[in-house]
């Protein structure tokens, strides 16, 4: 991999980290827009292809990941603030979203 084939992928795959996953938790709850890799996510989803031709293995993982990750934790804020639910509640009918919408939390807290 050259300089400039490995600088193109840096710069596709900013934002994977803990800022993506801030900004579709914000998307989550209403209080932004949704990040790009949450958008691929859903549109991916909602046509039934894949983000670039070919097979599953053809697909970029570090994207690809990303796409899940934020799709992961939109769904689980928007779960969390649609529901009339107590925390104690929620936290028993929705182990796994409030699993996501804690440990978010927790990581926003200590930034």
């Amino acid at each position: 991999m050259d300089g400039a084939q490995a600088g193109r992928i840096h710069c596709q795959h900013q934002g994977t980290g803990p800022k993506l996953i801030q900004a579709a938790a914000r998307a989550g709850k209403g209080q932004g827009p949704r990040p790009a890799a949450l958008n691929d996510a859903i549109a991916c989803e909602r046509l039934g292809i894949p983000l670039e031709l070919g097979g599953v293995l053809d697909q970029p993982y570090a994207r690809t990941q990303a796409m899940l990750a934020a799709k992961a934790v939109y769904e689980a804020f928007r779960l969390y603030t649609q529901s009339p639910l107590s925390d104690v509640e929620f936290s028993r009918n929705f182990p796994d979203a409030w699993g996501v919408v804690t440990g978010v939390e927790l990581e926003q807290d200590l930034d």
